[in-house]
């Protein structure tokens, strides 16, 4: 089954063969770094996002007729391009949605 939902502001695509337990975002940030100062910030407040919106039962998906919890996952992309590029292809492996947050 595929869902396709509008999450922090983009449009994300979702596959799945069976029940979701939770929909899993990888945030790539750069946490170290030079660019780690504006990192830190951005990775608490997608953090408080998705508290507040698994605190009220998660995001509702119309496919499943049911709210599903987030589920972060933050990528340190290190301020470096190869790094980042080493991240996607691995959350790829890891179906995760990915969201690379402006420098």
């Amino acid at each position: 089954m595929c869902l396709s939902d509008a999450i922090f502001g983009f449009r994300a695509r979702v596959c799945s063969a069976g029940s979701t337990k939770a929909i899993k975002i990888g945030i790539m940030i750069s946490m170290t770094g030079p660019d780690a100062a504006i990192g830190r910030p951005a990775k608490d407040g997608y953090e408080m996002a998705a508290a507040k919106f698994n605190k009220d039962g998660g995001v509702y998906v119309k496919e499943f007729g049911k709210k599903i919890p987030l589920e972060i996952s933050i990528l340190d992309m290190e301020t470096n391009p190869e790094k980042a590029i080493a991240e996607r292809k691995h959350s790829i492996n890891k179906a995760l949605l990915l969201f690379a947050a402006p420098p």
